[in-house]
């Protein structure tokens, strides 16, 4: 039975939701998100003390779904949530959060600023370095977030610099067009047969840069390091190591365009028929429990799930080279933020008769990324499944992999931060990031490797 405050914060809040109905559609109600200058918005923290707030918050993100974007989604009681809400809302918002009494700051005072500084810092970085043959691993490179025309150069002169190891393949094409370069590490297998193979991909949300940052620094890394450094060279003569630095590369470009919103575009950029909201969410759109919990139907939403599953040309494309091209045993996909180690299932909240085996590698992984930290402080993973650790999402990759292509060392990993920028992480953290989650996947693949004997 509830407490009597307990039966009056459900009666509170459900006078707050029937009065936030009457403002949850804007001066426009049609008008999305997108599109919109990210000139003044806010990020807001609130953290839900009890069941009631966290059904309320719940039941008004999902009203807002469209009008509010959510960095660091509702989990659980205690823990916190991201929201970025444009000025236009932000009076009803914070009346809604104060009505259910539910905690909160903001993070961020304005995201614009927040991604003007970032975008200053990257054009000051990059006016002291050319990219070239003789430079291809100078920390001017690494150091800096890139475009997808310069990594596609980069990947180019690393195939030239490294004929015996790199091979390049386009595992797909975009919606606009654009080739998909994927990079496979392999040095020549001494026993005549095919090693299996680690596949990462980065970039599949477009906004999340810090992941290709990632992608490149490991790529550079595990070439440079070949010969030299022990345990690198001993995992690229164990592994074929496969690495798609931009998965969603039609979003990816956008997010560098001068578009009003285009810094925090997530989707790809396909069209939707009898819409005219752009893109679907590409980890929504696999061919496995497709459109199930944790996405959406509506063309508009950020966690669009596609009209069908495999709509989107760059997954299916993606997909048919994962099934048919490679001898997979890991795959990675790539995401930020929060720093979450998870593995499947993301559709439910059942274990998967595999969990202990995929969860080990899990902690193998978080604990050489905490082992490998130098500049910046360590970063500390949760681990477990997609579902329970950070919310339910069906038609994505990792399940997918598992489910369909039989990969049993399948995760979905969220890079850094906790926050303090989220998806604007300074360039400064690429190359921690890169180093530490490197010696991650190298522990991984040192434990796969026991579990393959």
């Amino acid at each position: 039975m509830r407490s009597s405050a307990s039966s009056a914060l459900v009666v509170l809040a459900l006078v707050a939701l029937a009065a936030a109905s009457a403002f949850a559609a804007p001066a426009h109600p049609h008008t999305p998100l997108a599109g919109q200058a990210l000139d003044g918005h806010k990020v807001y923290r609130i953290t839900a003390q009890s069941d009631e707030q966290l059904r309320m918050l719940n039941s008004f993100v999902e009203m807002w779904d469209t009008y509010v974007d959510v960095w660091r989604d509702i989990r659980s009681v205690e823990h916190p949530v991201d929201i970025r809400v444009p000025e236009s809302l932000q009076k009803q918002f914070v009346s809604f959060l104060d009505m259910i009494e539910v905690e909160h700051t903001v993070i961020v005072e304005n995201v614009a600023e927040l991604v003007q500084e970032q975008m200053d810092d990257i054009r000051a970085r990059a006016s002291s370095f050319v990219l070239s043959a003789d430079n291809v691993h100078d920390d001017g490179w690494y150091s800096n977030y890139q475009t997808f025309e310069n990594i596609t150069a980069w990947l180019t002169t690393l195939q030239a610099k490294y004929p015996s190891l790199v091979t390049i393949n386009i595992v797909g094409t975009t919606y606009e067009g654009r080739s998909l370069p994927a990079i496979t590490i392999s040095s020549n297998s001494t026993s005549g047969k095919p090693k299996p193979g680690i596949w990462i991909d980065a970039g599949i949300h477009a906004r999340e840069w810090i992941t290709t940052g990632t992608a490149v620094y490991m790529i550079g890394n595990l070439l440079e390091g070949y010969g030299v450094n022990a345990n690198i060279t001993a995992i690229v003569d164990a592994f074929d190591w496969t690495i798609l630095p931009v998965f969603n590369a039609d979003g990816y470009t956008y997010t560098w365009s001068n578009a009003l919103d285009a810094r925090m575009w997530r989707k790809t950029r396909s069209k939707n028929a009898g819409s005219l909201c752009v893109g679907t969410d590409p980890n929504r759109n696999w061919d496995f429990h497709w459109g199930e919990a944790g996405t959406s139907t509506n063309p508009c939403s950020d966690s669009y799930q596609g009209k069908s599953a495999f709509s989107e040309i760059e997954i299916k494309s993606v997909a048919d080279y994962i099934k048919t091209k490679g001898t997979y045993v890991i795959y990675v996909d790539l995401h930020s933020y929060g720093q979450l180690w998870m593995s499947p299932w993301g559709y439910t909240d059942t274990k998967p008769a595999d969990f202990n085996t995929q969860d080990a590698g899990s902690i193998a992984g978080v604990n050489a990324v905490v082992a490998a930290a130098t500049t910046l402080p360590a970063a500390v993973f949760t681990h477990g499944t997609i579902c329970s650790t950070i919310y339910p999402a069906s038609g994505s990759s990792a399940d997918w992999t598992y489910g369909v292509a039989g990969i049993v060392y399948s995760y979905g990993i969220e890079l850094r931060d906790t926050g303090t920028y989220g998806f604007v992480l300074p360039a400064s953290y690429i190359v921690p990031s890169g180093n530490e989650m490197l010696a991650g996947f190298i522990a991984l693949a040192k434990y796969v490797a026991t579990q393959l004997k």
